[in-house]
């Protein structure tokens, strides 16, 4: 994928990684967003579908207990 100048490859991304995507999105559909787990080469990879439109699912009223709670929880059997 390239963004301005630079060339980006996903498959170079070996950090655990958590996706998501809106139910209801209609930029990105669900399958669409699901295939950062196909190209991304990470080894620990998660895909969550949250409530919302392209921004709603961090930004909508059901975000905080559907999207940001598992977020944390994700984050913190990660952490030391």
């Amino acid at each position: 994928m390239r963004v301005g100048q630079s060339e980006l490859d996903f498959a170079a991304v070996q950090s655990d990684l958590l996706s998501f995507a809106g139910d209801s999105d209609r930029i990105i559909d669900v399958e669409a967003a699901r295939r950062v787990l196909e190209i991304a080469g990470s080894c620990d990879k998660s895909f969550r579908v949250g409530p919302g439109g392209h921004a709603g699912v961090f930004a909508g009223s059901r975000a905080p207990a559907e999207v940001w709670a598992p977020i944390a929880d994700w984050l913190g059997t990660r952490s030391s």
